[in-house]
């Protein structure tokens, strides 16, 4: 599982950051290079006619930056979520200095709760495209 998987297993559980922090973040001294706080970042869209980039506009995000011994973690979410931006960027801190047992068991927890968010989201789907209406079927009447 690489680095952009596990961040969306995080972003998308409520409450898996937490629990990681408070299971191992406590084991290890750590700084606040930057505060968690708010920014407005401006958002990049791909023009598809000339294939260029251009700013659709500004979007609201918490960030915040970690040090753990020698290992830098940075965490940015959408939102004003300053908690869960703080434990974003204290679990990419600390993840390279877990021992390869704890990332394994990191790598199991994170699969199975991305089975579970899949799970969920394919329900979803499913539920929504029963309401769907096909308009292939419907018979026209002519006068």
């Amino acid at each position: 599982m690489n680095k952009k998987e596990r961040t969306w297993v995080l972003v998308e559980d409520q409450t898996l950051a937490s629990e990681l922090v408070e299971q191992y973040g406590n084991q290890y001294e750590r700084h606040l290079v930057e505060i968690p706080r708010t920014a407005l970042v401006m958002m990049t869209t791909r023009e598809t006619a000339k294939n260029s980039l251009f700013y659709s506009g500004e979007v609201l995000v918490s960030y915040a930056k970690v040090r753990i011994g020698s290992s830098y973690g940075t965490g940015m979410i959408l939102g004003e979520q300053l908690k869960k931006a703080e434990y974003l960027a204290i679990i990419d801190a600390l993840y390279p200095l877990l021992s390869d047992i704890e990332k394994v068991q990191w790598i199991k927890v994170f699969e199975q709760r991305r089975a579970a968010l899949l799970h969920t989201i394919n329900q979803e789907q499913e539920a929504i495209n029963q309401t769907k209406v096909s308009f292939d079927v419907m018979e026209v009447e002519e006068d």
